[in-house]
């Protein structure tokens, strides 16, 4: 994962504010199949109020894992004290009890208040099977599946605020930004970069790994050259650059010596490492705009680097290493096979602004026209080009709500209405579109067979009902109505094929975090 410090961190590093974009999304790891405890039934795991992390942040998740799937949420003791949970969700799955409310093995009090938050670049979340989160003193510490206790990743002490600890999404890399409480020259942001392996041998398991720019009062939304993230088989990599007015500088590292850097690539911009770990994909020599020179490079030595596309202000990955890029003409454009077959591309669009997401299976969701308060219309096509549509040619859709199903053949969607937002169902093969539900608040895939949304909202408690809509043959809705799970719903967490961890929220004794799974 890179913390790719675009738009609102150059704010956000001079006045500590940014957010998470809601609806939730589900995580398409691959746990075991679910037992039959909780099958049409929640199952209590903790009594009280209780919130889960972030969506799908909120659980294990590295690919290819078939260990226990463990969940955090965060349980409110009777001192008013925010208690972190980790609970083992695939043992409450398999029939064993288990129960927050005491000690037990499947689920550990991780720290008796945790603080922070997005807004404040303290998260607490998983990446892969790695658990970052924050004490009450705003300390970083570390937890994975097997350990009974987390442990200790830096201390800041007197003189820094450890920042935005990212955990890789495969491995045990994590990275953090030490930032000073003392800033002599105030156009400036001057940080230290921390790096190790979460499995390290002595703690703190962090290494200072180098003095960093991270923004200047000249840095725009547009251009902004620092950025850093953990990856895979223990790589860490950052940008930043020597000077102020310098050109960015990409350096890859890796846990077993954090210190021993070396530079990968210079003047590149808004780069990063394909997930299958063979490429790089950056911008080079961008103007003021953001507009550069799209190329790929072999991970991790980064030479030599290929040109694919110019006049290029975004792109984005799937998971192969197919990219599709946007042009400062407004083109959307395809490469099925950067490395392989760098000049095979597809116009997809003359008309696009915004790219959305692009699915593992072929296609890309993106916006036509221009973007206000995150709300857009909605195209989406495959990446070869052959097969393409309007899903709503309002600007009523809120684009941080689209989402590409598991299996890659529908996608999930939200409108703006009037009342609120009306959720909608598109199968990618015609772009038949059904709808799901009206007024939700949020919207997920469970899995490839499954949506979760929560609707009925009640404004004073914040909570709604939690519903599962199954999806049918064909890959449209199933005729039958959605499945009511819960009545007072707060936060959710999507764990999977057919798993559920919720918080209910009524106001009485049925109070708590839940784990449910949801067969057909």
């Amino acid at each position: 994962m890179r913390r790719a410090v675009p738009s609102s961190l150059v704010a956000a590093l001079f006045a500590a504010g940014c957010s998470d974009s809601l609806p939730l999304i589900a995580a398409d790891a691959e746990p075991a199949p679910p037992g039959p405890a909780a099958i049409g039934r929640g199952v209590r795991v903790f009594s009280g109020t209780a919130a889960t992390l972030s969506s799908s942040r909120s659980c294990t998740a590295a690919q290819g894992e078939k260990s226990d799937r463990w969940c955090a949420f965060v349980g409110l003791s009777s001192e008013f004290e925010h208690n972190l949970f980790v609970v083992n969700v695939s043992a409450v799955v398999a029939g064993v009890p288990v129960s927050c409310d005491a000690p037990d093995p499947n689920c550990l009090l991780l720290t008796n208040h945790v603080s922070g938050s997005t807004q404040d670049l303290h998260p607490t979340f998983f990446g892969g099977d790695t658990l970052v989160y924050y004490d009450i003193s705003l300390t970083p510490w570390v937890w994975r599946p097997g350990w009974d206790a987390g442990r200790l990743l830096a201390s800041g002490g007197d003189t820094h605020d450890m920042l935005l600890c990212t955990p890789a999404p495969d491995g045990t890399a994590v990275a953090c930004l030490a930032m000073p409480f003392d800033r002599p020259d105030l156009s400036i942001v001057l940080a230290e970069l921390y790096a190790g392996a979460a499995d390290g041998v002595s703690e703190p398991l962090l290494e200072h790994v180098d003095t960093v720019i991270a923004a200047t009062s000249a840095d725009t939304d547009q251009v902004h050259r620092f950025g850093f993230g953990a990856y895979f088989d223990g790589y860490f990599a950052w940008s930043s650059r020597e000077t102020a007015e310098g050109e960015e500088l990409l350096n890859l590292s890796h846990v077993d010596a954090p210190a021993s850097g070396a530079m990968v690539a210079a003047d590149v911009h808004k780069w990063q490492p394909s997930a299958n770990g063979k490429s790089w994909s950056w911008l080079r020599a961008v103007n003021s705009f953001g507009v550069g020179t799209l190329q790929t490079a072999p991970f991790p030595s980064g030479e030599p680097a290929t040109d694919l596309l110019d006049g290029v202000f975004a792109f984005d990955a799937n998971r192969n290493g197919s990219l599709v890029a946007l042009t400062h003409e407004n083109h959307a454009v395809s490469i099925l096979d950067p490395v392989g077959a760098p000049g095979q591309q597809v116009l997809l669009d003359d008309e696009a602004r915004r790219l959305v997401s692009v699915s593992d299976q072929g296609h890309v969701a993106y916006a036509k026209g221009f973007v206000s308060r995150g709300l857009a219309d909605l195209a989406v096509s495959s990446l070869d080009g052959k097969h393409a549509c309007v899903l709503e040619e309002s600007s009523t859709v809120l684009l941080s709500s689209v989402y590409f199903s598991p299996a890659g053949k529908s996608a999930i969607w939200a409108r703006q209405t009037p009342e609120g937002f009306d959720s909608y169902h598109s199968r990618l093969a015609d772009c038949g579109t059904e709808t799901i539900a009206t007024g939700v608040v949020m919207l997920a895939w469970l899995d490839a067979s499954h949506a979760v949304f929560i609707d009925d909202f009640d404004q004073e408690r914040t909570t709604g009902s939690l519903r599962v809509q199954r999806i049918g043959r064909n890959d449209m809705l199933h005729p039958d109505p959605p499945t009511l799970i819960a009545e007072h719903a707060g936060t959710i967490a999507t764990l999977g094929p057919g798993l559920l961890l919720y918080v209910v929220q009524a106001g009485t004794e049925d109070d708590g975090a839940y784990v449910r799974a949801v067969a057909d």
